[in-house]
């Protein structure tokens, strides 16, 4: 087992599991994501997330 994906990791590093995938959680969530950037094989992720409903129900110009 690597170091990355052990209990001890995650405890060290505030319950960080880094095999999930939070861009599709964010999504899952609602939201939609713009992504920036990403980096250490698709690890680090920068990117804007915006909840769709805010879209939808943005009011109408007067």
């Amino acid at each position: 087992m690597r170091i990355v994906d052990s209990p001890a990791w995650r405890a060290l590093a505030g319950g960080c599991k880094l095999d999930r995938d939070t861009v599709g959680a964010i999504r899952a969530a609602g939201f939609e994501v713009e992504l920036l950037g990403s980096g250490g094989g698709g690890a680090l992720v920068a990117g804007v997330a915006r909840p769709l409903r805010a879209l939808a129900a943005a009011p109408a110009s007067v």
